[in-house]
């Protein structure tokens, strides 16, 4: 038998030479036997070579050729032997072996000896067939989708060689399995399989479908002497199982969305107020934003608004949105723009596995979703003024007059604190106080006339004139803060142009006094017109009087004219003893009211009487001299030089 590794079910012959003398060979046929009789020769049919793997033997093939016996041995499944030889020199069992009438010595030489079989061939045996140990993958214990990879390694206990391309089908929950196709280890005594997962493909512990799931496929899995390898593998699940030795979760079906609501609660919400918005998914995701934030497109009234996603919240499957409310959204339920509002923006969403997400949302407004289930309104219009006006009607108004004045707005507000409408009332502007109108469109302001307030026609003081005092608010139901511009002072159908109103609280002043009369001496019963001048027109009511300088007693000039003028008229009568040399009045406060008397202008403020100080360039004494002279020539008096006393008669 030619050298080599012999296979369960080679044959193995095996040549027993021997030493004979030059007589006869090997006598197979009888044998002597008794006493002085002819032996009787019985065949070999029964002989045997006991061999070194435990069990086994050589049979006779009850052939010879001279001195040669021949004998085979058919290697069985499970045997094994680097080196076949036979157990020791008595392995031969042949003890009716005769040549000639000499019995043959069938004593072996020693196994590993000259002669012997070990030491004259090299005959392997290998009669195991391959079986497989474990099953298992270099691949994480983890979750894979579609397109992803997996490699399944199956371990046999020698080293095996393949011809075509095996197949180990695998239970992916697509019914019927999957087959992974072989890849590499011919040669060694691991195989490699390779799997790429398919939409359908649904586990959550991957494992090969049965002991049976590997199969030749028309190829060949053997070892190096050439035995089939026994392609049972462990029980699924079981120790040393793909199942029992890796967690591998084959997950192709791409999350979707079930729901979209919002953990805001119901209600109005204004300019600068958050509302988180959740995107419920089929199952767990994992957002990556290092390419950009997914976001949802909102219906909030204005074009382009987007609540972005919030990674500090939310988990597994649900996803949260965060929007700030901005100023021009306007919608009484929110809901999100469309069902493909929500957008990836560079970023991802994937399962555990890695699917992309189908990011197609329910219809807006569908029952259970956001825009049905919960009323979120959003107000980001801010309400801004339309007019001013005042209710007052048209006129003058002096020192102490209300004028109230409305400010209109686009919507209702509500007003907190005192806010303030800065009025152009001249050289000082003057604030109206907001007094009513809370929870309407409508705010109230009053103002009251002050000494010195004059316009010619009402008005506040410019489109910032609203302001907002001590902490003071105005803002509308949904908490939005009003817009207090104000149209352009003098805007046509506002307070300046509307309705003229008039302040005068400047208080008519005296700027001269003077006389009608010429240049002269008057004397007891002449009337001198005495004319005072103020700055403005005034009314009279009652007998105001203007005091003169006219000796040792002053006299009074008593008001006769000049009402609704810029001059009044005083009248003085000259009388006994009266004397001046520049008649004038005694003091810049002898302009004086008697009896109730007042001088106003049309807006009723009282005039200022102070008069400039007597004597003034261009006033009643230095303007015309009039002297006032009412002593006669005549009699002074009548003395007497004699002591007081009594006198008797010739005394």
């Amino acid at each position: 038998m030619p050298d080599g590794t012999y296979k369960a079910g080679d044959d193995i012959d095996i040549r027993i030479t021997f030493i004979l003398p030059s007589s006869p060979a090997l006598d197979l046929s009888h044998r002597t036997s008794g006493s002085g009789a002819s032996d009787f020769f019985a065949p070999l049919n029964h002989t045997y070579l006991e061999l070194s793997i435990p069990g086994r033997s050589a049979e006779f093939l009850n052939k010879t050729s001279g001195s040669i016996l021949f004998y085979r041995y058919t290697v069985e499944d499970g045997d094994v032997s680097e080196d076949l030889g036979y157990v020791n020199i008595l392995a031969l069992h042949a003890p009716q072996l005769i040549s000639g009438s000499n019995r043959v010595n069938c004593d072996l030489p020693t196994p590993g000896a000259a002669g012997s079989l070990r030491f004259e061939s090299d005959v392997a045996v290998d009669g195991k067939m391959p079986s497989v140990e474990s099953v298992t993958s270099p691949n994480a214990s983890t979750a894979y989708a579609a397109g992803s990879y997996i490699n399944v390694t199956v371990s046999f206990d020698e080293d095996i060689y393949v011809t075509g391309t095996p197949l180990l089908e695998l239970g992916t929950g697509a019914g019927g399995g999957r087959n992974a196709t072989y890849a590499s280890g011919n040669g060694s005594s691991v195989l490699a399989f390779n799997y790429t997962a398919r939409p359908g493909d649904l586990t959550d512990d991957l494992d090969y479908t049965g002991v049976d799931a590997l199969s030749r496929d028309g190829g060949t899995i053997v070892d190096l002497a050439g035995n089939n390898a026994n392609l049972t593998l462990p029980s699924p699940g079981e120790s040393r199982s793909l199942g029992h030795s890796k967690d591998i979760e084959i997950d192709t079906k791409r999350p979707t969305v079930v729901s979209v609501s919002s953990a805001t609660p119901s209600g109005t919400y204004a300019i600068g107020s958050p509302i988180d918005v959740g995107v419920a998914f089929s199952e767990d995701v994992v957002v990556d934003a290092s390419g950009g934030r997914p976001s949802i497109a909102l219906a909030t009234g204005a074009p382009g608004r987007y609540a972005e996603y919030n990674a500090s919240a939310g988990t597994g499957r649900l996803l949260v949105f965060s929007y700030t409310v901005t100023e021009g959204d306007a919608t009484a339920d929110l809901d999100y723009a469309a069902t493909d509002a929500l957008v990836l923006n560079g970023g991802a969403i994937r399962d555990a596995a890695g699917n992309s997400a189908n990011l197609t949302l329910p219809d807006p407004g569908t029952d259970g979703l956001l825009g049905a289930l919960m009323p979120i309104e959003i107000d980001a219009v801010a309400p801004t003024v339309l007019s001013a006006s005042s209710l007052n009607s048209t006129g003058t108004y002096g020192i102490g007059d209300r004028i109230a004045i409305t400010v209109n707005f686009t919507e209702t507000v509500l007003v907190e604190g005192e806010p303030l409408l800065a009025l152009e009332t001249g050289d000082t502007d003057r604030q109206a106080r907001y007094v009513a109108g809370n929870s309407s469109e409508a705010l109230t302001f009053l103002y009251t006339v002050r000494v010195l307030d004059n316009a010619t026609d009402l008005d506040y003081n410019g489109t910032d004139a609203l302001t907002l005092a001590g902490g003071s608010s105005i803002q509308d139901a949904a908490g939005n803060s009003a817009n207090l511009t104000l149209p352009d002072p003098g805007t046509d159908g506002l307070l300046g142009a509307l309705m003229p109103i008039e302040i005068d609280a400047v208080a008519p002043t005296v700027l001269s006094a003077s006389s009608l009369n010429s240049t002269g001496t008057y004397g007891i019963g002449d009337r001198i017109a005495i004319t005072v001048n103020f700055t403005e027109t005034v009314l009279v009511e009652g007998e105001p009087l203007l005091a003169l300088e006219t000796g040792d007693t002053d006299r009074q000039a008593r008001y006769v004219a000049g009402n609704s003028s810029e001059a009044l008229t005083f009248l003085y009568t000259v009388r006994v003893l009266d004397n001046a040399t520049d008649l004038d009045y005694n003091g810049t406060d002898a302009l004086t009211l008697a009896g109730g008397s007042s001088i106003q202008d049309a807006a009723g403020n009282s005039a200022n009487l102070t008069l400039p100080d007597p004597g003034t360039d261009g006033l009643l004494a230095g303007d015309n001299p009039i002297t006032v002279n009412t002593t006669e020539v005549g009699v002074l008096r009548v003395t007497s030089d004699t002591a007081d006393g009594a006198y008797t008669a010739g005394a």
